[in-house]
């Protein structure tokens, strides 16, 4: 396995090999989804994603966000990679979660590559 830019491995930067940042990343925010509003199914009613910041890297995906119906609430989730000056590189996830008598706001913390 060879290191690309930033010392990452090149199957970091391939979406066929990582499955893009909504499967990447967002899989553990549904997690939470689902149990924070109690579903027990839920369905991704839109999504989308983008390369902002990897021009030299153009089919990386370093944004995403979505939009969650659950059988018990509704969500949006949004994810970022970053990789700011003094930061381990990381990423954040984001996520509003409306729920019967109950509404769920958090941020996750960055995370250590």
């Amino acid at each position: 396995m060879q290191a690309a830019a930033s010392g990452r491995p090149d199957w970091f930067w391939n979406p066929d090999q990582y499955g893009g940042i909504l499967c990447d990343i967002g899989s553990h925010q549904v997690d939470q989804f689902l149990f924070f509003t109690g579903s027990t199914q839920a369905e991704v009613v839109e999504s989308q994603i983008a390369n902002v910041r990897h021009p030299d890297r153009p089919r990386f995906q370093d944004f995403g966000d979505m939009v969650l119906r659950g059988n018990r609430g509704l969500g949006y989730v949004r994810l970022d990679w970053f990789t700011p000056d003094g930061w381990a590189r990381g990423a954040m996830g984001g996520c509003s979660f409306w729920a019967p008598k109950a509404i769920w706001k958090f941020a996750s913390t960055p995370t250590s590559a």
